[in-house]
């Protein structure tokens, strides 16, 4: 543990992490752990005998007690990571970052991530998590830790990058809700885009996003994939119906908001 926080450079100010955290993540994890920046959530693993073990630890947990309030937000902050690394990197990857246990750093059973509801707002409100960064790795130093860092003040960006974070493909069940989920994105990107005088029109392309929506309308196309039910509506003449299509328009849609967004309101 020391260690670690030796190696992020986070100062005396700060406590030593009081929980850590299992990971589980495709073979971009231990390059990520160097490049996903700032005090929010920091990124770790180990190569020993046992083989590559990834894990993390979050200052936004260790003041909680309780395990289930821990299990609510961890699981909360892991929607917005996975959300922050797709809107940065502009794609969706097969494995995402999953948080599956945590336990006390110095020693005790383990706990597994799971939540009821969705915590709104996962951050703590101890202000030296931003005051003492390692001025070498700013959360501002790279867009996803940036994404993620501006989650804990900017609504508009926290719920879009939530909505991001919940884009899942590895079931079908998961894909029929997907579809969904990528119109949410759409609508969200729409109605902020036209509240704060952004030119909606230049962060997509009309003609594509309008073949996408006609797609997630279109009972006769998607079937129950679709945002409606039977509505008597005929077949539109151009649609995407394929979901890796959708997903790559949608969060490309997504990137362009927030480097608009980012730029207008937190320059």
């Amino acid at each position: 543990m020391a260690q670690f926080n030796k190696l992020l450079g986070i100062k005396n100010m700060l406590s030593p992490h009081k929980w850590e955290i299992g990971v589980s993540a495709g073979s971009y994890y231990p390059s990520l752990t160097q490049d996903f920046w700032g005090n929010d959530i920091g990124l770790a693993y180990d190569d020993d005998h046992l083989g590559m073990q990834f894990y993390a630890f979050s200052y936004h947990i260790d003041e909680i007690e309780d395990p289930e309030h821990v299990a609510c937000r961890l699981f909360s902050l892991n929607l917005l990571l996975n959300g922050a690394l797709r809107v940065a990197w502009n794609k969706n990857f097969a494995v995402p970052v999953e948080f599956t246990h945590f336990a006390l750093c110095d020693g005790g059973g383990q706990h597994s991530v799971h939540a009821a509801n969705i915590e709104n707002n996962p951050f703590s409100q101890n202000a030296d998590i931003d005051k003492y960064e390692h001025e070498a790795t700013p959360a501002s130093g790279r867009l996803s830790s940036r994404i993620f860092n501006l989650c804990k003040k900017d609504e508009v960006l926290r719920s879009l990058i939530f909505q991001v974070g919940l884009i899942s493909l590895n079931s079908s069940l998961e894909t029929i809700m997907t579809w969904g989920t990528l119109y949410k994105i759409y609508d969200s990107v729409k109605y902020h885009s036209k509240k704060n005088n952004y030119d909606f029109l230049k962060l997509g392309d009309p003609g594509r996003i309008n073949q996408f929506t006609a797609a997630c309308n279109s009972s006769l196309l998607l079937g129950v994939y679709a945002r409606h039910g039977d509505m008597g509506w005929g077949q539109p003449a151009a649609a995407i119906t394929d979901i890796n299509e959708a997903t790559s328009l949608i969060l490309d849609l997504a990137n362009k908001f927030c480097l608009v967004h980012i730029g207008a309101q937190h320059p």
